[in-house]
């Protein structure tokens, strides 16, 4: 008989914080028995549920929070945490409010395809003790209901990633174009024709720019903020065509021009 004496329960909140490998072991409700299997079997099934048959591919990477997300040239897919993981190539910034999320490509930038909640609740949830330590796992259905849900690839189109904001006096990142879209996650045309302007950086926005006028576009760097000039300038002076990119990380904003 177990002495209930020596029982102790502990909620997955307070277990210290670890970085998830694929052979972690991670419980799971078989209709009313708790069993467990690995990271490498949920990360299986999550492919065959969200596109295995489009040929995507898992990308086996650790993204922090506050990290930018790799490059993709392929259909694929990756796992990660609670956080904000900036996009690439002009996709939004993502924000994931789970424990654990499967982040899908379109072969350009990245998406949320599922957002799967992990928690912890102590009814009618099985125990293995071991002279007196307890070990407690969730035993809901929730993280397989979520898998149900299904990212259709063939929506991340492109034809809303780019706006144009036509302008002959200074503009900041908050700036939108004239259907009220901002620039966060866009590429931004930007057509100050012949006028000399700035873009104040405010920060809070990935984005790329591509110039069409002959003026001069200065970046400044917005208040309480850091610019840092990875190209070496901040003015975007080049011919039509030019691109500049544009993403922040806390109060530092990150600018890189091509001048052609």
């Amino acid at each position: 008989m177990i002495d209930p004496n020596n029982i102790n329960t502990t909620r997955v909140g307070q277990l210290a914080d670890a970085p998830f490998n694929m052979t972690d072991q991670i419980a799971h409700e078989v209709g009313t028995a708790l069993k467990r299997g690995s990271v490498q079997g949920l990360a299986d099934f999550i492919a065959l549920q969200i596109g295995a048959s489009s040929g995507m591919s898992f990308v086996s990477v650790t993204v922090p929070d506050g990290g930018t997300l790799p490059n993709t040239t392929q259909n694929e897919w990756l796992l990660v945490g609670k956080g904000t993981f900036y996009n690439i190539n002009g996709g939004a910034t993502i924000v994931t409010t789970e424990e654990l999320n499967a982040l899908v490509s379109n072969g350009t930038f990245w998406s949320i395809g599922v957002e799967i909640p992990i928690t912890a609740d102590l009814t009618g949830i099985s125990q293995t003790i071991l002279s007196g330590n307890t070990q407690t796992a969730p035993s809901e259905n929730a993280v397989f209901n979520a898998l149900a849900l299904k990212m259709d690839i063939e929506t991340l189109g492109s034809s809303d990633v780019q706006i144009t904001i036509t302008t002959s006096i200074s503009i900041t990142t908050a700036t939108n174009d004239s259907s009220g879209v901002g620039q966060n996650g866009h590429h931004v045309v930007i057509n100050n024709g012949v006028s000399v302007i700035n873009l104040t950086c405010n920060g809070g926005v990935t984005a790329s720019y591509g110039k069409v006028g002959t003026g001069a576009i200065t970046f400044v760097q917005g208040s309480g903020r850091t610019l840092v000039q990875l190209s070496g300038t901040a003015v975007f002076n080049g011919i039509a065509g030019s691109t500049a990119t544009l993403w922040s990380n806390g109060t530092t904003d990150y600018l890189s021009i091509n001048n052609y």
